[in-house]
């Protein structure tokens, strides 16, 4: 006990001197208390003798930097866990990496073996379960979620705002939505695993402070979202330009840009700043594969599109946007030949008074005026 109590005083030793020194007050001066002298009552009482005056206070140092003092402070605890924790090798040999591949198999990786920095990660994953009542507890459907907000602990419930019980977890860091209708959203966590045992805390925690027992049944990833950075700034004006179909950019609306190209299953939501958000996937595959075929683009209106050097040329190909070429025009075949309509007559001539009839010639020999009649053709009429 005795090398307990002397270790504890140290430690709160050691915190007042530091805290001393952060504030510029310098090292505290340890006061040792002097017994007080006794008093004997009745006669024998003895006078004690007034206390000497107390020493002199030594001068009050100079103020110090308070972020070198800091640094020095944080340096030499880095040393000190260094001493107690030495460092261990970590084995990097074939062997030992190959138990960890079995992770990694179904991922889309070879794309990125040159820039393994730009690989994104899972930041949420937002999942659907249906929960079912189990047969023989009494409990029907829709479920009563004042009575659920009011016995879970830590349960946020609000009608009129949004219509469901959420649970709120730390470990895995996420969040559950309970509906009325019986289904369990899952939101926050970075992986399928952790939204699977998030959804098992929640019926866990309904069975046991609510009295609600569900089981659960068709679980699925429905959104992921990813995050990664370019490491470089972007020229979001320029991209938006050469990607008018496929791409959004209104600083009044959005200050990203927001990048949606054909073929693929993610939406890229990037700013200027280089760092991009990547929703829309509901497999973590189809995330790495679609921006290992959009990141191309995103480097070649980028501060960094020196890379585009070690990208294969069929990942460049993808969706790099229409350009202008300066090509001669080919020959053209000579237009076929326009047939006019025909020339209306002048309007002066239109509205001239039509010309008189042709008179009828006179009559000949036969009495039939005009007409040339053979004596055949007299002899069938009988004339």
């Amino acid at each position: 006990m005795e090398t307990v109590l002397e270790d504890m005083v140290r430690d709160v030793t050691v915190c007042a001197t530091l805290e001393s020194l952060a504030c510029g007050k310098g090292e505290p001066v340890v006061v040792v208390a002097k017994p007080k002298p006794v008093r004997k009552r009745g006669a024998a009482a003895v006078c004690s003798e007034p206390p000497p005056p107390p020493p002199p206070s030594p001068p009050r140092p100079p103020p110090f930097d308070t972020f070198r003092r800091v640094g020095e402070v944080v340096a030499a605890c880095r040393a000190a866990r260094k001493r107690n924790h030495p460092d261990d090798e970590e084995e990097l040999n074939d062997r030992t990496l190959c138990k960890f591949s079995r992770f990694t198999d179904n991922l889309v990786l070879a794309p990125y073996r040159k820039f393994l920095h730009f690989v994104p990660r899972l930041v949420n994953i937002v999942t659907l379960a249906e929960a079912i009542p189990v047969p023989g507890t009494g409990l029907t459907l829709p479920l009563d979620l004042t009575s659920i907000a009011a016995k879970c602990n830590g349960a946020y419930f609000a009608p009129k705002r949004f219509a469901a019980v959420q649970l709120a977890y730390t470990n895995p860091r996420c969040r559950i939505l309970v509906f009325h209708t019986g289904r369990i959203v899952g939101t926050g966590c970075s992986g399928p695993m952790a939204a699977r045992l998030a959804i098992a805390l929640a019926q866990r925690q309904l069975a046991r402070e609510a009295g609600v027992h569900l089981w659960t049944r068709n679980f699925a990833v429905i959104n992921t979202v990813g995050a990664v950075s370019l490491r470089a700034t972007l020229n979001c004006e320029g991209f938006a330009d050469r990607h008018r179909a496929t791409s959004h950019y209104d600083l009044h609306s959005f200050v990203g840009l927001a990048w949606r190209p054909t073929g693929e299953s993610i939406c890229c939501e990037i700013y200027g700043t280089g760092r991009a958000n990547l929703p829309g996937s509901r497999t973590e595959r189809d995330l790495l594969g679609s921006f290992s075929r959009m990141l191309p683009e995103l480097l070649r209106f980028s501060s960094s599109a020196h890379l585009l050097d070690i990208i294969p040329e069929d990942l460049k190909r993808a969706h790099r946007g229409a350009r202008v070429r300066n090509v001669e025009p080919r020959p053209q075949p000579p237009p076929p030949p326009m047939l006019l309509p025909p020339m209306l007559p002048p309007l002066s001539s239109a509205l001239a008074p039509p010309d008189p009839p042709d008179p009828p010639d006179p009559p000949d020999d036969n009495g039939v005026g005009g007409i040339d009649v053979s004596d055949a053709m007299l002899a069938e009429l009988g004339l």
